[in-house]
C-alpha cells in the first residue's frame, strides 16, 4: 500500500514518483516490480502536465523549485535511459531548461522572485545545472553557450522571452 502526498501537483509528489520508478528498476524481482514501474511511468507521465505550465515555468514559479523539479525530470530521464527503459518526455524538459536560461542574467544571477533564495543558485551552480542540460540536448548552441560561460555555441541573441502563461518576461 502507498500514501501519497498530496496535492499531485506538489514538487515533493514528484520525489515520491521518482522513488517508485527507481524502486521498480533497482528491484525487478520483486513481485511488484512490473506494477510499480508502469505506475510511475504514468505518473512521470501526468507529472510533466502538472509540474509545468504550458510555458515551461515551474508551477511554483520559483527558480529554485523550477530547477529541482526540472532536475527530479532529468535524473527519472537519466535513471530510465541507463536501465534501457523506454522514455518519452525528453522534449517536454527543453521549454524549462530555456527558461532557466532566459531568466539567467549574464553574470550568471538571478531575481529573488518568491522563494528563490537566489544568493544559493551562485555561477557555480548555474553552469552546473547547464552542463547537465546540454549532456540532454547537446545539439542546442544556445545552451552550449551558457554552460561554457560563453567560450562554445551560440550566444542567446533574444532580449526579451515571454512566457505569458506565468507572466514572466
Amino acid at each position: 500500500r502507498r500514501t501519497w502526498y498530496l496535492p499531485e501537483n506538489a514538487n515533493i509528489y514528484l520525489a515520491q514518483v521518482q522513488a517508485l520508478v527507481e524502486s521498480a528498476i533497482y528491484f525487478p524481482e520483486f513481485n511488484l516490480g512490473k506494477e510499480w514501474f508502469e505506475e510511475g511511468a504514468a505518473k512521470t507521465s501526468r507529472q510533466l502536465d502538472l509540474q509545468f505550465n504550458p510555458d515551461g515555468v515551474q508551477n511554483e514559479c520559483d527558480m529554485g523549485y523550477h530547477q529541482g523539479v526540472l532536475g527530479s525530470f532529468i535524473s527519472i530521464y537519466d535513471f530510465i535511459k541507463a536501465n534501457d527503459k523506454i522514455s518519452e518526455y525528453k522534449q517536454r524538459l527543453k521549454s524549462a531548461c530555456h527558461f532557466m536560461m532566459d531568466l539567467v542574467y549574464p553574470e550568471y544571477k538571478l531575481e529573488n522572485f518568491n522563494d528563490s533564495r537566489s544568493s544559493r543558485q551562485t555561477k557555480n551552480t548555474l553552469l552546473k545545472s547547464f552542463k547537465t542540460y546540454v549532456e540532454l540536448f547537446p545539439d542546442d548552441e544556445k545552451l552550449q553557450w551558457m554552460a561554457s560561460d560563453g567560450k562554445s555555441g551560440a550566444k542567446p541573441s533574444e532580449k526579451v522571452q515571454m512566457y505569458t502563461y506565468t507572466g514572466w518576461y
